[in-house]
């Protein structure tokens, strides 16, 4: 599998990391990244370069929170540089499409797959329940 990268605002990557395993497990378990208020977008960048470093193989997912946010601009620049992928608007259920995708999958491949299960994983419950009738 493609080396993963989680880039957010604070710890909220190491809480869907630890979330993701609890749920599927340690397989293909991504890095986190937290950008924090004393940390610059320099630094950040040295982080997420140390971090692809360490990871096997040449393209890696590089996931961020916000689209417009430091962790995406910062992501977005390296991976125009490393010829990686970045998708945005990380949630849970994209995370565990990650986790459990096939290992032979390619970052293109995890990127476009990650992307579908983060839309699909966003409703309004109450209006579908509405809708079946399972809810008033």
């Amino acid at each position: 599998m493609s080396g993963v990268i989680l880039l957010t605002h604070g710890p909220l990557g190491e809480a869907l990391v630890g979330t993701g395993r609890m749920i599927a497990g340690d397989a293909g378990a991504p890095v986190a990244i937290g950008f924090t208020p004393a940390m610059s977008p320099d630094r950040l960048r040295e982080e997420l370069a140390a971090a692809a470093a360490a990871l096997s193989g040449d393209e890696h997912l590089l996931v961020a929170d916000l689209p417009g946010g430091t962790p995406a601009r910062v992501a977005a620049a390296y991976a125009a540089e490393a010829g990686h992928h970045v998708v945005t608007g990380v949630n849970l259920p994209m995370l565990l499409e990650i986790l459990l995708a096939d290992p032979a999958a390619t970052a293109a491949e995890l990127a476009e797959r990650a992307v579908q299960a983060g839309r699909d994983g966003v409703l309004d419950l109450g209006a579908a329940l509405r809708r079946e009738g399972g809810a008033s």
